[in-house]
């Protein structure tokens, strides 16, 4: 995957969690989403680009209410503002 297609793998992430906002959604959530905007990806890909933008304050990995060892992913404000300034939302 070139950097481009990164990039717009993120934005496909990152447009998930703002159209279920301020819901969260499990990886196999996003996972199908992803396939639906033409990336085919495994568990273990998908995770890393959460971890990535994660780290990068644009999404938070949370444990799911009711099972603590199934993650849930959520936009946080800085997500939002940056789908905005991209002109994504």
């Amino acid at each position: 995957m070139n950097a481009e297609q990164r990039l717009l793998l993120r934005h496909a992430i990152l447009r998930q969690l703002a159209a279920t906002a301020p819901a969260s959604l499990p990886p196999a959530t996003l996972l199908h989403g992803v396939a639906l905007a033409g990336f085919r990806l495994t568990s273990d890909q998908l995770q890393n680009e959460l971890d990535y933008l994660a780290g990068k304050n644009l999404l938070q990995i949370t444990p799911a209410a009711l099972s603590h060892g199934l993650p849930r992913a959520r936009l946080t404000p800085a997500g939002r503002d940056y789908l905005e300034a991209e002109a994504l939302i």
